[in-house]
């Protein structure tokens, strides 16, 4: 399969317990495949807001979840002169509630205005009251044209169907770090 002109959805999430060398690990996977995806003209769809952390209100823990870390490197390209945008539209598509905005952390927020800044973002916003994770799970997948998923658990599975009932590939990476919510393998 061709990367470029492709929509990479990256998903997934770890349990706050998951030995911290493994969800490091998977922080720097998701990162150096990010990269990779950008470099070879792909974009990707993943969600903003809340960085839930192992420890919870200690900054420096890792990330139970890995859309920040999405974001991070997308950043990073647009740094070292990457393009904002691809065919697609911008680098990134996502989709926000009115409450997205004052979910993202003061650390993540000079980030989250830069992508918006220059222009790679696409925001979907849902209509007051749909908000919920089902919702928003619905409209990445018809965003995404292939789904990248690391661990995790209901979210993913939902999401892995949706994929494939629409005849998208699912992609797993195999590390098992459970899942944020404690809601299934994933």
């Amino acid at each position: 399969m061709r990367v470029q002109g492709h929509r990479f959805h990256i998903a997934g999430s770890a349990q706050a317990t998951a030995p911290r060398r493994l969800l490091e690990y998977g922080h720097s996977l998701i990162a150096h495949l990010t990269d990779a995806l950008l470099q070879a003209g792909g974009s990707v769809t993943v969600g903003v807001g809340k960085e839930p952390r192992a420890t919870e209100d200690d900054p420096s823990s890792p990330s139970t979840i890995f859309d920040w870390t999405v974001l991070e490197r997308v950043g990073a390209y647009l740094q070292r002169g990457g393009s904002a945008a691809t065919a697609q539209g911008p680098l990134v598509a996502t989709v926000a509630s009115t409450k997205t905005e004052s979910q993202i952390s003061d650390d993540r927020r000079d980030l989250w205005e830069k992508l918006k800044g220059a222009g790679a973002v696409f925001l979907e916003f849902l209509d007051a009251g749909w908000s919920s994770g089902a919702v928003r799970r619905q409209r990445h997948a018809r965003r995404g044209d292939v789904l990248i998923i690391l661990s995790g658990g209901e979210g993913v599975e939902q999401l892995a169907e949706l994929y494939v009932q629409a005849g998208k590939p699912v992609i797993p990476l195999d590390l098992d770090l459970g899942a944020s919510t404690d809601d299934g393998p994933g």
